[in-house]
């Protein structure tokens, strides 16, 4: 009893927390990464304005344009799936070079902060050859399971197939926008000051996401799935007053979940060209998640 008494004694002395306290939940420091975030959110909607819905439509509309030719290139024996994962791998490595080269030429203080930059250049080191030799190694599984190793090795060993499957065409077209992309970025960073907005980091964190969660294959498109299933519940919800819709519904997006799951496996395990729709799929879906970014910041800006 005597000892309960002395803890709470100890406690009532504590120091309340203040601005030199540990932790981000500091109140100082909460109120530093609250205005913080809000003014790179302001600094975003700058570089990247709400689109009208004709706008969104348009990119959204070249998005699936634009990977549906690739689909179509599969079917007809011009691109293998192995060729698919190459171009996004590729793709990656040249978005991230050349936002590392951007971020480069910008004071660290006018930077847009990032998690984990607390981590040394060997810690990241690291972390990234981890995580490329297991996503390596499960692409590998994956060209091995689907007798794609010499596709692979064509592409390895032969600039000449990368041309016939008009790669280079693909390559050349991200550099185009890329490069553009980078010139509007500082001309906004000349006008609008700190913090710097980076449109090419926007693009290489896509392709990372796909590199990424696309060799668990049916992960993006599940997700895309259940989230679209998970809206249009909430949505009928509200347009109903039956007491046992909610039970319904949530069956019903179950049953979703699990069919599509199985409907998705089926369709990889059909053969390469089943895993390079569904590989394709889970790519729109990202592309168009990272399109409607200001879309989603506008929403968030005026819910704040």
């Amino acid at each position: 009893m005597n000892k309960a008494k002395q803890r709470l004694r100890a406690d009532k002395r504590q120091k309340p927390i203040t601005d030199s306290g540990v932790g981000k939940f500091a109140p100082g420091k909460f109120a530093n990464r609250v205005t913080r975030e809000r003014s790179e959110l302001v600094a975003y909607m700058a570089r990247f304005p709400n689109p009208g819905p004709a706008a969104l439509a348009l990119n959204v509309a070249v998005i699936v344009a634009g990977n549906a030719f690739l689909f179509w290139q599969v079917l007809h024996g011009v691109l293998s799936l192995v060729g698919i994962v190459l171009l996004v791998l590729v793709d990656t490595v040249l978005l991230s070079v050349l936002t590392v080269a951007q971020r480069a030429g910008v004071p660290p203080s006018h930077r847009m902060q990032q998690e984990y930059r607390h981590l040394s250049l060997g810690q990241q080191s690291v972390r990234w050859i981890v995580c490329l030799v297991a996503v390596g190694g499960l692409y590998l599984a994956w060209a091995m399971m689907l007798n794609q190793m010499e596709s692979l090795s064509t592409f390895l060993n032969s600039w000449q197939a990368w041309l016939d499957a008009g790669l280079h065409i693909a390559l050349g077209i991200t550099l185009l926008f890329a490069v553009a992309g980078m010139m509007v970025d500082y001309g906004n960073y000349r006008r609008h000051g700190p913090p710097f907005v980076s449109s090419i980091e926007s693009e290489s964190s896509a392709r990372r996401m796909t590199v990424l969660f696309g060799v668990f294959v049916v992960a993006i498109p599940l997700a895309g799935i259940t989230f679209i299933g998970r809206w249009l519940l909430v949505w009928l919800v509200g347009q109903r007053k039956i007491n046992n819709w909610h039970i319904a519904g949530g069956l019903a997006l179950v049953a979703a979940f699990f069919g599509s799951f199985f409907a998705l496996m089926e369709t990889v395990a059909s053969g390469p060209q089943g895993w390079a729709a569904v590989y394709l799929l889970g790519k729109v879906e990202v592309e168009i998640l990272f399109a409607l970014m200001p879309f989603l910041a506008a929403r968030v800006a005026k819910a704040g």
